[in-house]
């Protein structure tokens, strides 16, 4: 789904931060990072800190590609494995995939068609026992705890490659970084044509942002420490202008799920102040 929409309103322009809520104790947002990426393990997350930003503006245009019902959406339920958000993000990648590839997990429907939307079946008591078996095997297969707490981009790569290939497909990951961030044009190609990408992080913010339409919107940031991996199958770009229509920020959000964090209509801001990016990796099976 993509669409495009202006809406105009008469404000002053206007921008600040306010220090909200403080959730959890013993953050460390400046614990050190590893020297090289393979030396880098996803899977541990911290204790956030919340703050609001509310932005002021005339009118707002916005681009969009997603659909927050319409991507598989798994979680881990055996409490025997830690650290799983790797493992989680390459199931939410199969089950997306399952639509094309039928035998990516056995016995499971991925979801079906309802007009020109395909809808993915959500994870429920009665289905887990087809999904959470494909959980399993990739924790075992990417060695997820193996060397260090979590898995790293290596072990994430290899273990998905070995999975997809005894299922008798083949997988492709393809770096969509710009320097330090992610491409936004590459990612919405990549999206449009139908793939996703896998987000790795160090130290990220999840941002919930409010109702827009009037003249005011209020972003609510949730940052955490730690290193973490999601699925990226989204984005929402918001242009903000001033009374003499002036473009005077641009914000561009990743829609992500995946991993331990899965927050309905939570987004990843592209801002390397508010999230370390560390590779965002087309992830394409066929």
């Amino acid at each position: 789904m993509k669409n495009k929409k202006k809406h105009i309103y008469s404000a002053i322009p206007l921008i600040f931060i306010v220090t909200a809520v403080i959730s959890l104790s013993g953050l460390d947002l400046h614990q050190p990072m590893a020297s090289a990426e393979s030396e880098i393990y996803y899977g541990k997350t911290t204790s956030s800190v919340t703050t609001t930003e509310i932005i002021s503006y005339n009118s707002y245009t916005e681009d969009t590609y997603h659909d927050n019902f319409f991507f598989s959406d798994y979680h881990n339920t055996n409490t025997s494995l830690i650290n799983v958000c790797a493992p989680e993000a390459g199931a939410d990648i199969l089950g997306f995939y399952d639509r094309y590839c039928t035998s990516l997990i056995s016995n499971w429907v991925s979801g079906h068609t309802v007009g020109s939307n395909y809808i993915y079946y959500s994870q429920t008591n009665s289905n887990v026992q087809y999904i959470q078996p494909c959980i399993d095997s990739l924790y075992a297969s990417m060695g997820t705890n193996s060397i260090e707490n979590g898995t790293s981009r290596t072990q994430y790569q290899t273990g998905l490659q070995s999975y997809v290939q005894n299922a008798g497909y083949t997988i492709s990951f393809t770096s969509a970084m710009s320097g330090s961030i992610p491409n936004i044009s590459t990612l919405s190609t990549q999206l449009q044509a139908n793939k996703v990408i896998t987000l790795y992080m160090s130290g990220y913010t999840y941002t919930a942002i409010g109702n827009l339409g009037s003249t005011q919107v209020t972003y609510t940031h949730s940052t955490y420490s730690g290193n973490h991996m999601v699925v990226v199958y989204g984005y929402r770009i918001i242009r903000y202008y001033n009374a003499s229509n002036v473009n005077f920020r641009t914000d561009s959000f990743l829609v992500v799920t995946g991993g331990a964090n899965k927050l309905t209509n939570h987004y990843i801001l592209i801002d390397t102040s508010k999230t370390s990016f560390i590779n965002a990796d087309v992830t394409y099976i066929y």
